[in-house]
C-alpha cells in the first residue's frame, strides 16, 4: 500500500477510481502532518479545504445593504438607480425614472426590467445595452455602476 507521504507527493495522480486513493483516506495509520497533506489524501487541492471552511468575503467584494446609483440625465428623461446586496450578492435593482413624453416612457417602460435582470445575471453593471433604448440603457448603466462602486467601498 502506499504510504500518506508518497500519496501527498504526486496529488494530482489521485483519481475518484484510484484504489490508493481511497485505502489511504480510509487508513487510520496514515495521519498527515500539514493541511496540504490531508487536501491531497481526500483527493482535493491544497487550499480547497481552507475556502469551504471559512466564510471569507464574497469574490465581487460587494458589502451587503442597499446602494444608491446618482439620478443621470440623457435627452428623453433620467434614470436612478439603487441595489440591494444580500450575501454579498446583488439581489434587487430599483429605478426611478421619468421621461420627457409617451413615446420614450414605453421604451423606459420596456428596456428597465431586461436591465434589470442583467444586473443580478451579471452581479456587476457591467451589462450590454437594450436595443432601441439606447439612451436609456446608458444612463442606466451609468447610475448602477456608480451604485456597485459603493456597495464595493
Amino acid at each position: 500500500m502506499i504510504g500518506a507521504s508518497a500519496v501527498a507527493a504526486d496529488p494530482t495522480s489521485l483519481t475518484s477510481d484510484d484504489p490508493s486513493a481511497s485505502a489511504a483516506a480510509t487508513d487510520a495509520t496514515a495521519t498527515p502532518s500539514t493541511a496540504e497533506q490531508s487536501a491531497a489524501v481526500a483527493g482535493q487541492t491544497p487550499g480547497a479545504t481552507t475556502a469551504k471552511a471559512t466564510t471569507a468575503a464574497p469574490a465581487n467584494g460587494l458589502k451587503d445593504g442597499t446602494f444608491a446609483g446618482p439620478a443621470v440625465t440623457h435627452q428623453y428623461g433620467s434614470v436612478a438607480v439603487s441595489i440591494t446586496v444580500s450575501g454579498g450578492k446583488i439581489t434587487s435593482v430599483a429605478t426611478t425614472t421619468t421621461s420627457v413624453d409617451s413615446r420614450s416612457t414605453s421604451i423606459t417602460s420596456s428596456a428597465v426590467p431586461t436591465l434589470k435582470s442583467r444586473v443580478i445575471a451579471a452581479q456587476s453593471g457591467s451589462i450590454s445595452t437594450v436595443s432601441g433604448a439606447t439612451y436609456t440603457s446608458k444612463a442606466f448603466i451609468s447610475s448602477v455602476q456608480s451604485a456597485v462602486t459603493k456597495a464595493k467601498a
